[in-house]
């Protein structure tokens, strides 16, 4: 991770970089933006449902 924020957001101070298992519940509540690269088209609709149930717990995504 600190390679990523090394080379490709070096004057982004704000934009905070984190890994976690998307399978549990989200580690930060309320943020302002998450970004999924190459992510959801790799598992079957029922796993990408509950990737994103996990997102919206997380109060991001509007009802």
């Amino acid at each position: 991770m600190e390679e990523v924020r090394q080379n490709l957001l070096p004057d982004f101070e704000r934009i905070g970089i984190q890994a976690y298992d998307m399978f549990t519940p989200q580690a930060i509540i309320r943020a302002q933006a998450i970004y999924f690269r190459s992510v959801l088209h790799d598992w079957p609709d029922d796993k990408r449902r509950d990737i994103l149930e996990d997102v919206k717990a997380a109060d991001f995504l509007p009802e």
